[in-house]
This record gives structure tokens, C-alpha cells and sequence, in this order.
């Protein structure tokens, strides 16, 4: 992606009417009968080439920014499409779009099923009318001052914000087996009425091929979860569902 095309999509999703952003995350699709229904984008996955930019020792920080391919909603089409922005010791390396999955995309059965049944269920079944919700929060103020409310706009992970991200990214092991990055749309219901923090809850998963045992051990040793295969053709995960937003901790 170029530069202004970056700017662009950003752009869109600071601008877009927060009354109309529901419509961005949803599409037309046939069901087994054939007729048309309208669904929710479930999980967005970063894979093939992109993955280069983030097969190096010296990530500085990684920058996910919310974003749309286009201003106004598209009947049919899902136009969300956050943006990874990579930055290694020697400045800014590039960025990449992560692209949706369809509705019957093989979700991984190796997500644990108290996720399923937590975050990204609720994001799917939340009613259409709540979705622009997710995405406000309350600034915080001084005492007596009114209230404003506050778009999310990115997340920023760095090695002072998600040390075990970036301690799992540069491993060898990990970097050497990477096969995509998936992003589960999420939603933490127990912050849907605390207008100080946002609802969306967002969970980065690291796909890799079957793992050696020195790598998962290093991993299990960090505390993460990491779910392996049942077979060596299958994919090994690790999660990481704790992303700080912008705002309110931009800097």
C-alpha cells in the first residue's frame, strides 16, 4: 500500500459517520439454499508476503490502526480493514491491510471454546443497533467538566505495552514458522455501560506451522496460552487478547 492510500483509509474511518460505521462491517453473502442474507465479519487474517515485514529481531513497535477502503458503505461488501503499521529500529518498514474472512472460513478449532463463547460470540450476535457503541468512550476530565466522547482509533503495541508479544514475535522458532496473523472481532459485554473504556475487545492470534518443543516451552514459560495441533499438519496458536487503545493511551 502507498502512503496516500494509507492516509486514505485511515481517513475514511475517522470521518465516517458514527451512526453509519455498523454498516462497514457487514456483507452479502448466498447460504446453502441459495438466497442472499446479510452477515458480520467475524475474523480478518494478515498472511502471504505482508508477513515479511514483521520476520525481523529488531521490531521497535507495531501500530494497528482502524480503518476503511471506503468513506461510505458498500451494500454487500465488508470495507472494514485495519491497517498494520510496522516499525523496526531504523524507522518505519511498511505497512499492511488485513483482509476478511469469509463467513464459512475454517475458524480454528484450537481457539478455545470460553473465547468462543465470550468475546467474539458477542460481537456476532450483538444487536446491529449497539455496534457503533463498541467503538465510543468517555474522555476522562477534569471534575465538573462535561464529558466528551472519544472515537477508538488504533491500538499501539510496542515492547513497553506488550512485552510478551514482541518476546513471542522474535523468536526464531515463531518467525521461521509464521503462516498468518488472524484478528477476531470481539466485544467485552462487561464494559458495554462503562462509557470510560471501550467495548470492542479485539484478539491477535500468531498462526504458525507445528512448533518445535524448544519454541513452545519458551512460549509456556512466559505464561501465554499456546494450543498445538493434533497432528504435524496442523496449526499451532498462541493468543494475545490484551491491547491497549488510542485513546486513551496514545503516547
Amino acid at each position: 500500500m502507498d502512503k496516500k492510500m494509507i492516509s486514505d483509509h485511515i481517513e475514511n474511518w475517522q470521518c465516517c459517520d458514527i451512526a453509519q460505521l455498523v454498516n462497514h462491517f457487514h456483507f452479502m453473502e448466498k447460504d446453502k439454499s441459495g438466497d442472499l442474507q446479510q452477515m458480520r465479519l467475524g475474523a480478518l487474517v494478515l498472511e502471504g508476503e505482508a508477513l515479511s515485514l514483521l520476520k525481523s529481531d529488531s521490531l521497535k513497535s507495531l501500530t494497528l490502526h482502524m480503518a476503511l477502503t471506503k468513506k461510505e458503505a458498500v451494500n454487500g461488501e465488508a470495507t472494514f480493514a485495519p491497517i498494520l503499521e510496522v516499525c523496526k529500529e531504523g524507522g518505519l518498514e511498511g505497512s499492511a491491510t488485513f483482509k476478511p474472512y469469509s463467513s464459512d472460513a475454517p475458524y480454528s478449532g484450537l481457539v478455545p471454546g470460553v473465547f468462543k463463547e465470550a468475546v467474539n460470540r458477542n460481537w456476532l450476535l450483538i444487536d446491529s443497533t449497539l455496534v457503533d457503541d463498541l467503538f465510543l468512550a468517555y474522555k476522562p476530565t477534569e471534575k465538573n467538566q462535561i464529558p466528551q466522547l472519544q472515537r477508538l482509533l488504533r491500538y499501539h503495541i510496542s515492547k513497553k505495552t506488550n512485552t510478551l508479544l514482541f518476546d513471542v514475535l522474535t523468536m526464531k522458532g515463531v518467525q521461521d514458522n509464521l503462516k498468518a496473523i488472524d484478528l477476531y472481532m470481539g466485544a467485552d459485554m462487561n464494559k458495554l455501560d462503562d462509557k470510560g473504556a471501550f467495548t470492542f475487545t479485539p484478539v491477535i492470534v500468531l498462526r504458525t506451522k507445528k512448533l518445535d518443543d524448544e519454541t513452545l516451552l519458551a512460549i509456556a514459560k512466559k505464561g501465554l496460552r499456546s494450543f498445538g495441533g493434533l497432528t504435524d499438519d496442523d496449526d499451532d496458536e498462541v493468543l494475545f487478547e490484551y491491547l491497549k487503545p488510542c485513546p486513551s493511551t496514545c503516547n
